[in-house]
């Protein structure tokens, strides 16, 4: 390039740089990958720390948000709130069944699980579940149903989100 700015230094243009290259990097605070709309100007190509080359952070005080994240959580994003963890706009409950007795012998429920009753409606809302591991398995039925209510075990879970 034409300009004598070294790599690392504040620049407009390519042309400043003695490479020649401008480059935009995104400020990061929570070291995601990804930053918020504040931007920053460099010479070089080579991102300094503390930033990223991608903007879309909708949460940039916690890791576990930013675009297109594919997990899920059961307690609010760190420092913002809320439960938008894929940076979309929207809170996404994770898709988990209403737990289902088999009705007819003999009643095995080793591979079943999910909410023992409506589904929490609240992101991080709290309800009872049937886990596989916990779940009651009869021999036979004296009635076409296993055991539901107090018989069958529960754990306080947190609907989780993304």
């Amino acid at each position: 390039g034409s300009g004598g700015l070294a790599d690392g230094a504040p620049c407009t243009s390519g042309p400043q740089c003695a490479s020649g290259v401008c480059s935009t990097w995104y400020t990061d605070s929570d070291g995601d990958g990804f930053g918020t709309s504040q931007s920053s100007r460099q010479c070089g190509t080579t991102r300094p720390s503390g930033f990223a080359a991608s903007a879309g952070d909708c949460c940039d005080s916690d890791v576990r948000a930013y675009p297109s994240q594919q997990g899920y959580f059961d307690t609010a994003r760190t420092g913002c709130g809320g439960y938008d963890f894929d940076c979309d706009g929207q809170d996404t409950p994770r898709v988990e069944p209403t737990f289902v007795c088999p009705m007819t012998p003999p009643c095995t429920c080793a591979s079943a699980a999910g909410w023992a009753g409506p589904r929490p409606s609240m992101c991080g809302g709290t309800g009872g579940k049937v886990l596989a591991s916990q779940c009651m398995t009869m021999a036979s039925c004296p009635s076409p149903q296993c055991f539901l209510g107090a018989a069958m075990p529960t754990a306080n879970q947190r609907l989780s989100c993304r």
